[in-house]
């Protein structure tokens, strides 16, 4: 087996892992937005408030997905190291968390830094407390890393042996 194919191997079966991963966290998020009914917690992604959002979130997710899952494929078929399991495990879990803390910044540049649209004739002096008073980080960059690395957990785990194991057996 040469590095390339061992790379490509990996890349590949780690875009199959993400895209179980994708719709394991839709599922979980689903399963938590029952309050508006089961409708609604079907299509809450697809509304205007959450969509750019979630898109970049998944587009994050994929593109560290191939990078990291060439880096595993080169670990568990080149370097032939036992713990394939493990390493899956280790290359999601990578993947979740590099994608829960970039996925939080796009909430924090598009709202968290601006002022809400009622406060447009407020003083000068109001919108620097209002600032002030903001926690932008907290908010959208800390809450998002805090949720999503909590609720992607499990599933990371899970998906992480199975992307392993189906590393291992390609040879």
């Amino acid at each position: 087996m040469n590095i390339e194919l061992a790379k490509k191997i990996g890349r590949r079966k780690s875009l199959k892992s993400a895209t179980i991963g994708v719709i394991l966290i839709y599922i979980i998020f689903v399963i938590g937005a029952d309050k508006e009914g089961f409708i609604y917690s079907l299509v809450w992604v697809f509304t205007d408030q959450y969509r750019i959002n979630i898109l970049i979130g998944i587009l994050i997710f994929y593109f560290f997905a191939y990078i990291v899952g060439g880096k595993a494929g080169y670990e568990i078929l080149i370097e032939k190291k036992r713990w394939y399991k493990l390493i899956g495990v280790k290359y999601a879990m990578i993947v979740l968390l590099i994608t829960a803390f970039l996925f939080g910044w796009t909430g924090y540049f598009q709202e968290g830094l601006s002022v809400p649209e009622i406060f447009s004739d407020a003083s000068p002096e109001f919108i620097e407390a209002y600032k002030a008073q903001q926690e932008p980080f907290y908010d959208y960059v800390f809450k998002s890393f805090f949720w999503i690395t909590l609720a992607g957990s499990i599933p990371a785990v899970i998906v992480g042996m199975l992307f392993g194991r189906s590393i291992k057996k390609s040879l």
